[in-house]
């Protein structure tokens, strides 16, 4: 039998207004963290497991579906994981990020005019949607003392989290698996 936890984790309250340059934080600390987990998304994937790190602008998506003997075991190493990855950012990592960071939304400003009027119009009518211009314009306020204390402030202190179980777990396992995950960010 399988079982799934699918888990956001987001460093703002629902609702509230994003800031560009914390947004940019965030994806930098969601592609840093997707690269820290890229080995053991290896190993998951040989043993049978299916599991997925999303960046959006909501925050980080983690999915996790596998059969239910083997779903806290990986739960574990994932927490390890997130223990192993906390506070060891290199500076020449987050500098390498950054610039493909950079690329990436500065190219934007060379798509057509179509696309260019899609990003304004999700931005006026989806709530929490950053204009694409707002980001490009906060992009040279990125700093690594920046991103450390974003880190210090948002991510190890002030976190948030929505997760929903699916398949063959049990309540207990599922507030188990909450609990743990919880607890590793908050630690």
């Amino acid at each position: 039998p399988r079982a799934g936890v699918w888990m956001q984790v987001y460093h703002y309250r629902d609702g509230s207004q994003v800031d560009p340059v914390q947004f940019l934080y965030g994806e930098i600390w969601g592609t840093l963290l997707c690269i820290h987990f890229q080995d053991e998304d290896s190993r998951a994937t040989a043993a049978g497991i299916s599991n997925t790190i999303e960046l959006d602008q909501h925050g980080i998506s983690f999915a996790i579906f596998c059969y239910n003997d083997s779903l806290m075991q990986y739960v574990n190493k994932l927490a390890e994981g997130l223990v192993s990855f906390r506070g060891k950012t290199p500076v020449h990592h987050f500098d390498s990020v950054l610039e493909d960071l950079k690329e990436s939304w500065t190219n934007s400003l060379t798509d057509d005019p179509k696309s260019q009027c899609n990003r304004y119009m999700k931005a006026i009518l989806t709530e929490n949607i950053i204009p694409w211009h707002l980001i490009i314009d906060s992009l040279p306020k990125l700093t690594y003392a920046g991103y450390q204390e974003f880190l210090k402030t948002k991510i190890w202190e002030e976190l948030y989290f929505q997760c929903y179980f699916s398949g063959n777990v049990t309540k207990d396992t599922s507030i188990e698996i909450y609990r743990k995950l919880k607890s590793t960010f908050h630690s």
